[in-house]
């Protein structure tokens, strides 16, 4: 794919997008610029679902970088960059709250959008580039989503609000208002504000969807250039029969325990309520095959029989100077654990260099032969012994 790029013009500063020279082997990539700010945002799926999770696996990721404000750490400081600020973990959240109701929550495939802030001028706020790039990157993917999703931020100096306004505007607002939402309706609101009638907050949060439909209708137009094609997902679906059977066993109780009066009783009733459905479920939905039997069903696995006892050996060997091998043997199972204990010459018991005692315990299922040859490296164990006595 050749490189394309989007130039508009949003609340009196320049933003441009751009698709097909960062990450090309991302799922959905996209660089936005707005003012002398820049943030790279990939997203990724994984190709095949997770077994065994009742949740959609959406990881959110907001990475700040030093040298995106042409930074360096000084000299006291570890140069290496480790986890992430406070704001960097909130501005990830704000994105997350954003997009995840955009989504099929029956996915299971892993799904990690990240949002790299390339370049800080100082004035303009990575967060709000950053937001608009992953509803970018997921709507040119194909992952499905449910899109498209845009955020504004609102400001009010000097009674005039402000959109996206920069630093020194926002310490000198009356708010700070983030609003989230698609082509029809708000899906997520972060506010922080001084003493101001609802009246006039409802306003600005009005205000800015409406201001956000702008970035709807670029990333629309974005998203007719590209036309992607999502793929087809095996959602996870709930057994209906076990979901009736649920429902028609939890009406008539938790109706009467959720409008306890008496908080004690609340408490107590549901831990109640919860062992009973545990208690009812099992016996409704019982498995009428037995670990027992899965265990000889998979008995061709291994060469011993279900009721044989596997084989433990254990060895005990001392080498001056410590040279430890691994063992190993193919088309079996060994594992091997060494301790090693350092000591001084106690009463000439021992020569002037440091003596090294190594027990070695191995665990293996193991055939005849293999232990033939663990037992060549045991030859020694009554000499071993006596060393030993006699050092004690």
């Amino acid at each position: 794919m050749g490189i394309k790029r989007y130039t508009e013009e949003f609340a009196g500063k320049p933003l441009i997008v751009e698709f097909g020279r960062l990450a090309n082997l991302a799922n959905g990539s996209v660089y936005v610029q707005y003012g002398n700010t820049a943030v790279l945002v990939t997203a990724v799926m994984s190709s095949s679902s997770k077994a065994g999770i009742d949740y959609m696996p959406l990881s959110v990721d907001y990475e700040e970088r030093y040298y995106a404000a042409g930074k360096i750490k000084g000299s006291k400081w570890i140069k290496r960059e480790g986890r992430p600020s406070e704001e960097a973990i909130l501005s990830g959240r704000l994105i997350d709250r954003s997009l995840r109701p955009r989504f099929d929550h029956r996915i299971r495939n892993d799904i990690q959008v990240v949002a790299t802030v390339l370049s800080f001028d100082g004035q303009n706020d990575p967060d709000m580039p950053a937001l608009f790039g992953a509803s970018l990157a997921l709507m040119t993917s194909n992952i499905p989503f449910n899109g498209p999703v845009a955020s504004v931020r609102v400001g009010r100096v000097g009674g005039k609000l402000i959109f996206n306004p920069i630093y020194t505007e926002r310490a000198e607002s009356d708010f700070d208002i983030v609003v989230a939402g698609t082509s029809n309706r708000i899906n997520m609101i972060e506010a922080g504000a001084s003493i101001i009638a609802e009246k006039e907050i409802a306003e600005a949060v009005v205000a800015g969807f409406k201001e956000s439909q702008k970035l709807i209708d670029l990333e629309r137009r974005i998203v007719e250039d590209f036309k992607p094609v999502k793929r087809q997902l095996a959602l996870a679906e709930i057994d209906p029969e076990l979901k009736k059977s649920v429902s028609s066993f939890l009406a008539p109780r938790l109706e009467k325990v959720v409008y306890t009066k008496n908080k004690h009783e609340y408490v107590e009733g549901m831990a109640t309520l919860k062992k009973e459905l545990a208690e009812y479920v099992k016996t409704a939905f019982k498995d009428s095959s037995s670990p027992e039997q899965a265990i000889k069903e998979a008995g061709h696995l291994f060469e011993e029989g279900v009721n044989d006892i596997f084989v433990f050996c254990a060895g005990i060997g001392i080498w001056l100077w410590t040279f430890f091998k691994g063992l190993g043997f193919r088309g079996a199972v060994a594992g091997g654990a060494a301790m090693v204990i350092e000591f001084i010459p106690v009463l000439n018991a021992l020569p002037t260099f440091t003596a090294e005692i190594v027990a070695l315990f191995i665990y293996s299922r193991v055939t005849e032969k293999a232990l033939g040859k663990i037992a060549a490296e045991s030859k020694t164990l009554a000499s071993i012994a006596k060393l030993i006595k006699k050092a004690v």
